[in-house]
């Protein structure tokens, strides 16, 4: 017993080490695999750890590598990445050195994606290679190596793709192949340097494509194939190959050669039990619910090759020929069949430089009661597409909808009647040759509704009818609505087909009218992100909105109309010319009657900045003042006295500034200049606080009965003011003088100067006046100012009475300076020609007697005592009211 326990504790021993071994070297093997091929090839391979599980696989060991990638060094690009890869081994394999011959019996690869990719410079990620290591200097050692590296040798018996995605991308010649959501096994061996590979594959999507010309879409992908490979070689031969791609079974025949510097292409291939519901299957939007529900009648003749060079300078020759007749289809839950379709088409390209052509025979179908046709060819799909094609018929577009289920964002309606031929290429339409594009025959829509991002409201069509010429088109009819708007135009289109094929703008020009037009009808709210960084993820939030003119519009319009309305403005006949381009609107003596008179505008709206910019001329003439304010917020800010005014204006604008988002003038982005005449017939003195403070500041002035039927002044706009030029009013023969400014936010700052009678300074002037005599105490005028601050709503008015009164006192003053002066004048003078008539009377030289030159000499005795006798009062006088006193001459 003690024998047997000691044998089976050594055993247990002996599994334990293993065990301890086999863990201890898990990573043995997969460094040693690694390390070999990052040293000996262009490639970086790289895991985050490996585990190991006895279990699962038994007796074969499940190892693990996490996180697996291949980098290519020679492009600096991946290859391949795993989530996760499994390999089940026999144990054995875990310890052998890298000399020894590697056997892996299931290789599952999880979450993958091989990326074959083919760079313009002709470099590909697949392409592995080893690396030359041979050295002059030390030739044995070299020798050992590549001993080494070729006796390494890792065979796969099985292997299986989960949830993985397979992508090929030649930057050179345009041919895209990718499968998404695949899962795919296979089997074979491995270590043969010939086998058969047996694979099944799913794929949830499969697109091919050549350039910008994509053959299938997302399709779903159902592929059972035998693929004889040639290692040595790398030859793989299709052998019975059974495809279905969405409801289309294909069978495939042929072969690929992969050389150094080309691939050689020679696959046939054919749907020999294809009906026409096989071939409705592929196009992507007849997935829906009820697919399988559709009924469809019609056999289909599907076929192709894809044969020849794939290389930098050759591309394999291929055919894809669909071929129906007489076929129709119906979905579950729509009302409406199509019916009578024929389809003879094909797409090839039959030249070695991939000149892409689609030759359709005919393509013709009937809903409803209604047919179209189409013949042609459309060639040189990748390089310069050019179309040769017929289009007649009738087609109701709302039966589009009730007989496909097409998505939309909007119902569609409207009857399109074509029958016209057109002739074009891609370049023509580009470089707007016209003579190269050949359009002749007439095409109409009726009753039409669209709805689009570019456009504000649905534009319902009554009836446009275009006139295709050579070199023109005519747009010779057409009525529409949008919003609350109508027009009627007619006109020439210089580019339709750019704009309809190649994305370019809409050029013409057009005689535009209509009864009702409203600006907000065309203006399109345009969504602006604002972009925050948070825990290093970029968002994006939608702010705000701007109105902008649509960016493809370039027309030239001749416009009249009976009505216009912006904002909550209206127009009437409005007549001008106005060109929309790069999304700006410029006015040409544009001509309208509003609030009351006449206005004419020249200038523009430039909504392509994120805020719109305006620029404009305006010319006014007898616009009504109270409507003015009432109706536009601008002129209540230029001029806001002028709810209390009733009566016309004339004015002059010159304006410029930032548009809000409601498509108003941002006041405090508004500069330029104005002059402005007024013809106000009356004033409410208690429509605004200021002309009541006015009022109650001057009991002697009723501001409500000032003349202002004549007043003309400059305004100015800038940095949010409004500064006014001085101008004068009248007022019961006084003179006001004002200036100053004041802002859009309705704050004043203005100077009122004026000449009043001195009597109207309050009691005590009234008193100072009382002490002259012998003067006209109304003729008596005191200059007042007073300063005007606070705001419309809530004025401040400071009138400076004590400066007045200082005035008023000085001036009273020197009145009685004056008259004490000519009363003390007066009284010298007649005492002293009292003493000289007695002096004279006593000296025999008075009464009448005279010198005989002494009329004209003015020396007679008389006037000479007067004269010294007038000059002693003067100095007595100027001595008595502070005069300066006189020198005493020196004898």
């Amino acid at each position: 017993m003690k024998i047997l326990k000691r044998i089976f504790l050594g055993i247990i021993l002996i599994i334990g080490i293993a065990i301890a071994l086999i863990y201890v070297y898990k990573d043995t093997l997969i460094k040693r695999v690694v390390e070999n091929y990052n040293k000996n090839y262009n490639i970086d391979i790289a895991y985050n750890n490996t585990s190991l599980n006895l279990l699962k696989k038994f007796p074969n060991a499940n190892l693990v590598v996490n996180n697996l990638s291949i980098i290519n060094n020679d492009v600096n690009d991946t290859l391949f990445v795993a989530d996760k890869v499994y390999l089940a081994m026999n144990i054995e394999d875990l310890f052998k050195k890298a000399d020894e011959r590697i056997v892996i019996q299931d290789l599952l690869i999880e979450n993958a994606k091989l990326s074959l990719l083919v760079n313009k410079e002709s470099k590909s990620t697949f392409k592995v290679r080893k690396i030359n290591t041979s050295n002059s200097a030390n030739k044995n050692t070299t020798s050992v190596k590549n001993d080494t590296i070729n006796k390494f040798v890792v065979d796969i018996k099985k292997y299986k793709l989960i949830k993985s995605d397979i992508i090929y991308n030649d930057a050179n010649s345009g041919v895209l192949f990718e499968l998404k959501g695949v899962n795919h096994t296979g089997n074979g061996d491995f270590s043969a340097s010939e086998l058969d590979l047996i694979t099944t594959t799913k794929a949830k999507e499969m697109t091919v494509a050549v350039g910008n010309t994509k053959y299938f879409n997302k399709v779903n992908i159902d592929l059972e194939a035998v693929l004889g490979i040639d290692l040595d070689n790398l030859k793989f031969t299709f052998k019975e190959n059974k495809a279905k791609i969405n409801d289309l079974a294909l069978v495939f025949d042929g072969f690929l050669d992969v050389n150094d510097d080309n691939q050689l292409y020679n696959i046939e291939f054919n749907a020999p039990k294809a009906n026409f519901k096989n071939i409705l299957s592929l196009i992507p939007s007849a997935y829906s619910t009820n697919f399988s529900g559709v009924t469809a009648s019609g056999i289909a003749n599907v076929n192709g090759f894809f044969k020849g060079e794939l290389s930098k300078k050759s591309f394999p020759k291929y055919t894809i020929h669909i071929d129906t007749k007489n076929a129709s289809f119906k979905y579950p839950n729509l009302p409406k069949s199509v019916t009578n379709i024929g389809l003879n088409g094909t797409i090839a390209s039959n030249t070695s430089s991939n000149n892409v052509f689609l030759d359709i025979k005919n393509l013709k179908f009937t809903i409803d009661k209604d047919t179209f046709e189409t013949t042609g060819k459309v060639t040189n799909l990748s390089t310069n597409p050019t179309i040769d094609a017929v289009f007649k018929g009738v087609l109701d577009l709302e039966n589009l909808t009730k007989a496909y289920p097409i998505k939309l964002d909007q119902k569609l309606t409207g009857i399109l009647k074509a029958n016209f031929t057109t002739k074009a290429d891609q370049k023509a339409i580009k470089t707007n040759a016209f003579d190269d594009i050949k359009t002749k025959g007439i095409a109409s829509l009726s009753n039409f509704s669209y709805t689009g991002k570019d456009i504000a409201n649905p534009i319902k069509i009554k009836t446009a009818e275009i006139k295709f010429n050579t070199n023109s088109i005519l747009l010779s009819n057409f009525e529409a609505k949008t919003g609350k708007s109508d027009i009627q135009a007619k006109g020439t289109l210089d580019n339709l087909f750019a704009f309809l094929f190649d994305d370019k703008k809409l050029k013409g020009a057009f005689d535009v009218s209509s009864n009702n037009f409203e600006i907000s009808d065309f203006l399109v709210h345009e969504s602006k992100s604002a972009t925050t960084n948070t825990n290093n993820s970029v968002k994006k939030s939608s702010t705000d909105e701007n109105l902008k003119i649509p960016e493809f519009l370039d027309i030239k319009t001749n416009f009249k109309a009976k009505r216009v309305v912006y904002d909550n403005l209206e127009l009437k006949n409005v007549s001008g010319l106005v060109k929309l381009a790069n999304q700006k609107a410029t006015l040409i003596n544009t001509k309208a009657n509003l609030l009351d008179g006449g206005a004419v505008f020249n200038g523009n709206v430039d909504t392509k900045p994120t805020s719109a910019v305006f620029d404009m001329h305006m010319k006014i003439d007898k616009f009504d003042i109270a409507n003015s304010f009432k109706t536009l917020e601008t002129f209540k800010a230029i001029v806001p006295i002028a709810s209390a005014l009733q009566g016309k204006y004339n004015t002059t604008f010159k304006l410029k500034g930032k548009l809000n988002n409601e498509f108003s003038p941002d006041l405090n982005s508004i500069s330029g200049n104005a002059f402005a005449q007024l013809f106000v017939k009356d004033l409410d003195k208690n429509a605004i606080p200021l002309l009541s403070q006015l009022n109650s500041s001057f009991d002697f002035i009723d501001f409500s009965k000032l003349d202002l039927s004549k007043l003309k002044t400059i305004l100015s706009f800038k940095n949010g003011k409004v500064a006014v030029d001085p101008f004068s009013l009248k007022y019961r023969g006084m003179t006001m003088h004002v200036s100053g400014s004041h802002g859009f936010d309705k704050s004043l700052s203005y100077n009122l100067k004026m000449d009043i009678p001195a009597k109207h300074l309050g009691t005590e002037a009234v008193n100072l006046l009382a002490k002259l005599t012998n003067i006209n105490k109304d003729t008596i005028s005191i200059p007042l100012s007073t300063i005007i601050s606070g705001s419309i709503l809530k004025p401040s008015v400071k009138v400076n009475y004590k400066q007045a009164m200082n005035s008023l006192a000085l001036k009273v003053i020197e009145y009685q300076k004056q008259e004490l002066t000519n009363q003390v004048t007066n009284e010298v003078n007649n005492q002293v020609n009292d003493v000289i008539d007695d002096l004279l009377s006593n000296t025999g030289l008075g009464g009448s007697q005279t010198s005989k030159d002494s009329t004209n000499t003015g020396n007679s005795p008389k006037d000479i005592i007067n004269e010294g006798v007038k000059d002693g009062v003067k100095d007595v006088l100027d001595n008595l009211f502070g005069g300066k006193k006189k020198k005493k001459k020196k004898k």
